[in-house]
């Protein structure tokens, strides 16, 4: 469920953050901004998501526009431990940076940034895990794929708490932008 907020002046509305609720809508977790983001970004299916991820790394600090999205996830069971192979591949454009970007160096830049999304995603996936919640809907996808039986809930519930995550991120700057 959205967040609604106003500003200081109380003439304009902001909506960026959101809260998960129960089976009887009581609020279980509230999601910061960054983690709405998160869950716009694995939940995505049009594939046009718009945020700015801030990288910051060795001698970089910049900001990419991540413009396009794709993304997609398996739950493997046959493993001694469960996990959730997850796959996404994003589009931006560099839109500042505290020093200049060079061309030859866009796939460096792309793998820094590829490194910030997959921290961020494992962080953002066990903190849900921590706090029992399903937004995403792995059990939903759970239940779906699997032989149905009476039981397959409670599977479920016990099998998510063990999940382990494997995010594997492909970023893709196809500009540095044109700010000098």
């Amino acid at each position: 469920m959205p967040i609604i907020e106003t500003n200081e002046e109380k003439d304009k509305i902001i909506v960026n953050k959101a809260m998960i609720v129960d089976d009887n809508f009581k609020g279980k977790l509230e999601l910061t901004t960054e983690q709405v983001g998160d869950y716009n970004m694995i939940t995505n299916s049009m594939g046009s998501v718009k945020f700015e991820l801030g990288v910051q790394a060795e001698d970089y600090n910049f900001t990419v526009y991540i413009d396009k999205v794709k993304s997609k996830y398996k739950i493997i069971t046959n493993n001694n431990k469960p996990v959730v192979k997850m796959n996404l591949e994003l589009t931006g454009v560099v839109e500042e940076s505290t020093k200049r970007l060079v061309q030859h160096k866009t796939e460096e830049y792309s793998k820094l940034a590829g490194a910030v999304v997959k921290k961020r995603l494992e962080k953002f996936l066990t903190h849900l895990q921590k706090n029992e919640v399903d937004p995403i809907g792995f059990g939903l996808r759970y239940e779906a794929t699997r032989l149905h039986t009476e039981h397959i809930e409670d599977e479920w519930n016990k099998l998510y708490p063990e999940l382990s995550f494997d995010v594997t991120v492909h970023v893709k700057i196809t500009s540095l932008g044109s700010i000098e």
